[in-house]
């Protein structure tokens, strides 16, 4: 089930997802050792920052989970001051550890791939890996480290 607040974490599913794309800006979802964050349209900061504390609050968030961020569908991102994208970094960098210090971030378009660049830069001295992808069977591959489906259906 997909939740706004991240602590109802269960199987997703994509029909689900629909029908709330335009409701809810900011959902994640547990798919095993994955964290799914997905931000859609307009949210502010404090929005995302609160998914990430609420992750580390989830009774069945598994103990080094690894975290996919997808900002495809995020208009915030491309009006996100340079501050609050070092606010959300450093927040990051703070809960890092139970995500293997490591985050996927999906994005679409030119200006999210080069702001997520940044932000990569910023998390990586920090000690925390971040990479940025356009596929999110790439980005899925590279953090779980085999092969995965092709998931592009079911967005």
């Amino acid at each position: 089930m997909w939740t706004k607040s991240g602590t109802g974490f269960g199987t997703p599913r994509p029909q689900l997802l629909r029908a709330i794309i335009g409701a809810v800006p900011v959902v994640a979802a547990r798919e095993g050792e994955l964290v799914l964050v997905r931000c859609i349209g307009v949210y502010s900061t404090d929005e995302l920052i609160g998914v990430f504390s609420s992750l580390l609050s989830a009774p069945d968030l598994p103990e080094r989970a690894a975290l996919l961020l997808d900002l495809c569908e995020s208009q915030s991102v491309l009006g996100r001051s340079i501050p609050d994208l070092r606010r959300i970094a450093t927040t990051f960098t703070a809960v890092a550890g139970r995500f293997d210090r490591r985050c996927a971030l999906l994005v679409r378009g030119s200006a999210r791939y080069g702001l997520m660049r940044m932000a990569a830069v910023w998390v990586d001295l920090q000690g925390v890996e971040a990479r940025v992808f356009r596929e999110e069977r790439e980005a899925r591959e590279w953090l779980l480290g085999r092969p995965c489906a092709d998931r592009t259906e079911a967005r």
